[in-house]
This record gives structure tokens, C-alpha cells and sequence, in this order.
């Protein structure tokens, strides 16, 4: 699952990924949210809480990924998810398809030999070394 948390809008998207290591397109939405801050914090702790692991990408780093140009269009970044998934994504969605390419760029950082195994920050342990910080 990726989350693409905007400053209005939170896009998440959902990929599962074949014993044959191909991602397909499961679901994708957006949320009109309140704050960015809070949005992004409570969708990183309900995950944390319900034991997934939660790893960030940089934008530059899934586009990177994605498109193989960290500094690719939203537009560029649908595209790329669409013909990868084999879908047809409406242009109002921009959000939703920026999260289907976190959740396939975290699968790509998975299972590539290239990939950074430490790029990624852990939440889990954050919040395990300050409990305090979480209301």
C-alpha cells in the first residue's frame, strides 16, 4: 500500500504483487483531509498498529523509480503506473496514481539488488523509542 499524502488531498493505492513478481492494480482513492501533518501521522501509526511496516520514499526517489527520472510529471508517473498495471487511470486521480508508484516503488526497492536496503527510515522504531510522542 502507498500513501501520497498532499497538502489537500491523501492519494493511497493498493498493489498486490504475483508469485511471478508482477504488481497488479488492486484499489486507489483520495481522501480530502485536514491537516497534512495529522493525516500523514495517523495514517503511519493505524498501519504501525496493525503490525505493517511503514517505509518512506523521497518523491524524487519513487519517480527515480517509476519513470527513471526523479524529477517526472505527475502526468509522467500515471502514465508509467498505468501501462505497468495495465489500467486506465482519469486524470483526477493524480494523487491515487502517485501512491500505487510508492507502493510499487517500495516493492521494486524489495526485490532490486541496486536498491538502497537502508534508504528507507523505520516508524516502528520511532515510535517504539518514544511513546510519549503518541497521543
Amino acid at each position: 500500500m502507498g500513501i501520497d499524502p498532499g497538502t489537500n488531498i491523501l492519494g493511497f493505492g493498493i498493489v498486490r504483487v504475483d508469485a511471478a513478481g508482477k504488481p497488479h492494480y488492486v484499489e486507489m482513492g483520495v481522501v480530502v483531509i485536514f491537516k497534512l501533518g495529522r493525516a500523514q501521522g495517523a495514517a503511519m501509526l493505524a498501519a504501525v498498529q496493525h503490525g505493517a511496516a511503514v517505509h518512506e520514499y523521497a518523491p524524487r526517489q519513487a519517480k527515480m523509480t517509476i519513470c527513471g527520472n526523479g524529477s517526472a510529471s505527475k502526468e509522467q508517473v500515471s502514465l508509467m503506473v498505468q501501462k505497468t498495471l495495465g489500467i486506465k487511470i482519469e486524470s483526477e486521480f493524480l494523487d491515487a496514481t502517485d501512491a500505487l508508484a510508492i507502493a510499487m516503488c517500495h516493492f521494486y526497492n524489495l526485490t532490486s539488488p541496486l536498491a538502497q536496503k537502508n534508504s528507507t527510515s523505520s516508524w516502528e522504531k520511532f515510535i517504539a523509542a518514544n511513546p510519549e510522542r503518541i497521543k
